[in-house]
């Protein structure tokens, strides 16, 4: 629960399908997260030590929606 709610602080909100499985999962049964109305950001979190390039690669591999992840080609 915690790692799920650390990654939405950073990366965003869960997909559509991601929020199904988990209200789904019996382990989660009547969880909810807290609110993440302050998200911590890659962009905010490595804009100083990052460059524009490195920030743009790693945001888009780490993109919350497997459609929408750059691969490896």
């Amino acid at each position: 629960m915690d790692q799920l709610y650390l990654i939405q602080k950073v990366l965003g909100p869960l997909t559509d399908d991601q929020q199904e499985s988990f209200k789904k999962n019996p382990r989660f049964n009547g969880l909810k997260f807290p609110d993440i109305s302050r998200p911590e950001t890659l962009e905010k979190r490595y804009m100083s030590s990052l460059s524009k390039k490195a920030l743009s690669l790693m945001s888009g591999l780490l993109k919350m929606n497997p459609l929408e992840r750059m691969t490896g080609e």
